[in-house]
């Protein structure tokens, strides 16, 4: 018969995986930073430095009369022109957004003396702090409207991590609850065996799954991962505002399946 390991054993263990998973993400979080910039200044340069060239070449050729003028010479121009007042536009909308979930994130997270980032670097320190278990390194490839809210609900380390719009098309768009827990027994698969662990642990399950999430209880703790529809409607502030009722009763999950909360390496 195999013994239970004690808590001791478990925590050391979990310890080990925790440094394993820090190396990983550190390495994955070295490679996509000034990512963004890179980005843009290429994407302008696509589009600006040839059409500057093109107008440049014909404007002077036309001046010299080496060619006829013509007034579709003014094109080019027009098209530089509206290429940064579009991007003036651009920006500002998608900053009025941002903003917006910003300021009902940072509304959650004052209730619990937490702290609200829009950048993916303080959600990496917080796994490497507390999380021992898997971690999508794709998904440190953020969206333009990713946050991240690092707070405790009665004493367990919570993150939650919101990017309704990837980085990548190809990524489906995301929201995801870490509560970070030392867990006494790893059940054999997924959600579904979760909720053998308790009758009351499987009513709070069944509540947030009834809400588009999928509950999953791993190394690091227990996790909520929005379905991708849901994920994408965390735009509106009233919809993001009820994640704060998901969190607390998925932190009630821990504690009836006998999952303490961890301290941070």
């Amino acid at each position: 018969m195999t013994e239970t390991p004690s808590l001791e054993e478990v925590r050391q263990a979990r310890r080990a995986q925790l440094e394993r998973y820090r190396d990983e993400r550190l390495r994955m979080l070295h490679l996509i930073r000034n990512r963004s910039a890179a980005l843009f200044w290429a994407v302008i340069s696509t589009l600006a430095v040839p059409v500057l060239a093109a107008a440049s070449y014909y404007s002077v050729a036309m001046w010299n009369g080496s060619r006829v003028y013509h007034p579709t010479i003014c094109l080019p121009w027009l098209a530089l022109l509206a290429l940064p007042v579009s991007m003036i536009i651009v920006r500002r909308y998608r900053i009025t957004r941002r903003n917006r979930i910003t300021t009902t994130l940072k509304a959650l997270a004052d209730s619990y003396e937490g702290k609200v980032h829009a950048q993916v670097g303080p959600s990496i320190d917080w796994l490497n702090r507390y999380w021992a278990g898997p971690y999508d390194l794709a998904n440190i490839n953020y969206g333009r409207y990713y946050h991240v809210v690092t707070l405790s609900i009665n004493d367990y380390p919570v993150a939650l991590e919101l990017d309704p719009v990837p980085y990548d098309g190809e990524l489906e768009p995301r929201a995801d609850i870490f509560v970070a827990c030392t867990v006494p027994i790893m059940p054999d698969a997924g959600a579904s065996t979760l909720k053998t662990l308790g009758e009351k642990a499987e009513t709070f399950v069944s509540s947030i799954e009834e809400d588009g999430f999928r509950v999953e209880l791993t190394d690091g703790g227990l996790c909520a991962r929005a379905k991708p529809q849901k994920a994408k409607q965390l735009t509106e502030p009233f919809i993001i505002a009820s994640l704060e009722d998901t969190m607390v009763r998925l932190v009630k999950a821990a504690v009836f399946i006998g999952a303490g909360p961890v301290e941070p390496s």
